[in-house]
């Protein structure tokens, strides 16, 4: 592997974390969103916000934990995509195809 297409697949990768935290962060927004406008009453009990701003706290609420969960599942997803390398490097070195 050359070492500039390495460092391509390290950038594809950073906008695959990038872009799945992201796009995770905005399912959980709107998922919270619709969670408060289905039941302000939830969302006033859980969290003790102010009457009228049950929407945009849970929407915010929503897509903070879509960051954590998005970056996490990313994070492993690369983890694996890592893990998978090696042990095709493994398997290449021990039937000699090194280049």
């Amino acid at each position: 592997m050359k070492p500039d297409s390495f460092a391509r697949t390290a950038v594809s990768f950073f906008l695959v974390i990038l872009g799945g935290s992201l796009l995770s962060a905005i399912l959980g927004g709107v998922f919270a969103y619709l969670v408060a406008v289905i039941s302000p009453e939830f969302v006033k009990n859980l969290f003790s916000v102010a009457e009228g701003n049950e929407h945009r706290y849970a929407a915010s609420t929503g897509m903070i934990w879509g960051i954590f969960i998005g970056a996490a599942v990313s994070g492993f997803s690369c983890l694996l995509a890592v893990i998978i390398r090696v042990v095709k490097l493994q398997i290449d070195f021990k039937k000699g195809n090194t280049k």
